[in-house]
């Protein structure tokens, strides 16, 4: 059987979260207590095996005890793929625990297979979705750090039926334990320069892959079957700009977990730690610290949701908040572990102890793929032309059904729905009259928001040609804002539909009243501070979160304890 592009919206359903939240608790459990000495997947398992630059003994059994790879197998080929925001809501579990095997994991995984669903012959998607069901894992070689074809890439001449790979690939993190590459080889010259090979099991090199996390794959006169190609010769550079998209969302929403992970340790010290009578949580400098990092993570994961959710609601016209989640969630999420790291002083430093797991999610957060900055793409070609669309509200609605996901098909980052949507929420927010203390300042917020929309819409019509490249810094600033803007959009989104629809926190206008504030203030606009009580319902809910072992993000979801 072969994927293929299917249309209509699948419904969602509340059984269907608990499913998720089942498999989210069953991985949890499956990594053991966090400080038990013994466990081979303890933290001081994960900070031993770190130092040696190796990985825990014990992974390989977890995953294959969890059925791991089925996550990343469509369930028309037998797995449990739906969606890309579960898949990344699942993999989170691992990133909390370690973030270098958050990404060895998780993230390469889906690098690896992304463009077989895309773009290979049925018998290659059934071959790499029986590998991962089996337990098996394939690797990508000849994409770098950020996705794109590495201009190191293997080289790969046709010679009769079949293809000769020589030379070096990028290093690969989980090449060592891989049951299958898919090259990224240069077979010709111009745009139409690389294409994608898919060497199985008995096709692989000798000897060339075993040395550990993050070999450099080599081959030598290396012969493969011509049946080894993945869609179209001279099409792997289109395969791996739409696995750059992809990961572009997926990847920051899976480190997630990372911030989530290093957080909760802060937290943990700051209730253990006494001043006087006092924890170090209730002192009011730490409190604010301790506030900010909260709504920073929740706006990155708003942000990296509506990402997500758009390649399956809006697959062409993703681009714009695709590119503002791979620019804006990491730093979002570095500057949430960034800001309570004071409270840690040395012990967040240090690499053993009880607390020793916060310096090391917090270097995992750094070892992200860096996004391409570029000026808006969306804002350069006109807001104009994206004005009046709507998003679709299950865009802002965790466990709302989409449609499924279309693997081949690439984001036009020309429009920019979710920037349109703003005037329309602002002038919801500004003409409601029931939000209380909260109002004033949440009407002030929103409209500064469209001042800025203004603003970045009129600058970005104004870039000279040589101002549109990466290194440009005028280019680089407009990409932040807009990037702050979107995941603004995005944070009164996903509170717009959580409230009248699912009560609790995030119905609640005092953390987006709070978020907002701080993202106006950082795009330099100022407005009316919010009521004063807001920092300790943010703060205490962190705390209700931490006590009862939930989740940080938008999901809430239960841990395994």
């Amino acid at each position: 059987m072969r994927l293929t592009a299917a249309r209509g919206t699948r419904p969602g359903s509340v059984s269907e979260d608990s499913a998720v939240r089942a498999r989210i608790a069953a991985l949890d459990k499956h990594f053991g207590s966090p400080g038990d000495l013994s466990n081979p997947l303890g933290e001081a398992a994960l900070l031993r095996a770190d130092e040696e630059a190796r990985v825990p003994d014990a992974l390989p059994q977890l995953l294959a005890g969890y059925r791991f790879g089925a996550e990343f197998v469509p369930t028309e080929l037998g797995g449990r793929f739906v969606q890309i925001d579960t898949l990344c809501r699942v993999v989170r579990t691992v990133f909390r625990h370690d973030g270098a095997l958050g990404l060895a994991t998780g993230a390469s995984t889906l690098l690896a297979v992304a463009p077989v669903w895309a773009a290979g012959r049925a018998d290659q998607q059934e071959y790499v979705a029986r590998l991962l069901l089996g337990g098996g894992c394939p690797a990508a070689v000849g994409v770098g750090r950020d996705c794109a074809v590495a201009d190191a890439a293997p080289a790969a001449r046709r010679d009769g039926e079949r293809y000769v790979l020589d030379g070096h690939g990028e290093r690969c993190l989980d090449a060592y334990r891989s049951d299958a590459l898919l090259v990224f080889a240069r077979t010709g010259a111009g745009p139409a320069a690389h294409s994608a090979l898919l060497l199985r099991a008995g096709e692989l090199p000798d000897g060339e892959l075993r040395g550990g996390p993050g070999p450099r794959p080599s081959f030598t006169a290396h012969g493969v079957p011509a049946s080894a190609l993945v869609g179209a010769e001279g099409e792997g550079g289109e395969l791996a700009r739409r696995m750059r998209e992809l990961a572009g969302c997926a990847v920051p929403s899976m480190a997630v977990g990372a911030a989530d992970g290093a957080l909760r340790t802060a937290v943990g010290f700051a209730r253990d730690q006494r001043l006087l009578t006092h924890s170090l949580v209730d002192v009011p400098f730490h409190r604010a610290l301790f506030a900010g990092a909260f709504l920073d993570l929740l706006v990155a994961d708003c942000l990296a949701l509506t990402a997500t959710r758009c390649l399956h609601a809006l697959p062409g016209e993703a681009g714009a908040v695709a590119e503002a989640a791979a620019l804006v969630v990491p730093h979002l999420l570095g500057r949430a572990v960034d800001g309570v790291a004071g409270v840690l002083g040395l012990a967040g430093c240090v690499r053993q102890g009880p607390y020793a797991m916060f310096g090391k999610r917090r270097r995992d957060l750094q070892r992200l793929p860096a996004a391409p900055v570029t000026a808006p793409a969306a804002l350069r070609a006109g807001w104009a032309k994206t004005r009046g669309r709507s998003v679709p509200r299950a865009v802002f609605s965790p466990g709302e059904g989409l449609p499924p996901l279309d693997w081949r098909g690439r984001p036009e980052a020309v429009s920019d729905p979710l920037a349109s949507s703003l005037p329309a929420f602002a002038a919801d927010v500004m003409g409601r009259t029931d939000l209380g203390p909260y109002g004033r300042v949440l009407g002030a917020a929103c409209a500064a928001l469209v001042d800025e929309l203004r603003d970045l819409t009129r600058q970005c019509a104004q870039l000279h040609p040589e101002q549109l490249g990466v290194p440009h810094p005028h280019a680089r600033h407009l990409a932040q804002r807009h990037g702050l803007l979107l995941a603004a959009v995005a944070a009164l989104g996903v509170w717009r539909e959580a409230d009248g629809h699912r009560p609790g926190f995030l119905a609640d206008p005092a953390w987006v009243t709070a978020a907002l504030h701080r993202l106006v203030v950082r795009l330099g606009r100022e407005i009316p501070a919010p009521p004063a009580t807001t920092e300790r319902e943010v703060v205490a809910e962190l705390l209700a979160r931490h006590r009862s072992h939930r989740t940080f993000d938008v999901y809430d979801t239960p841990l395994a304890g």
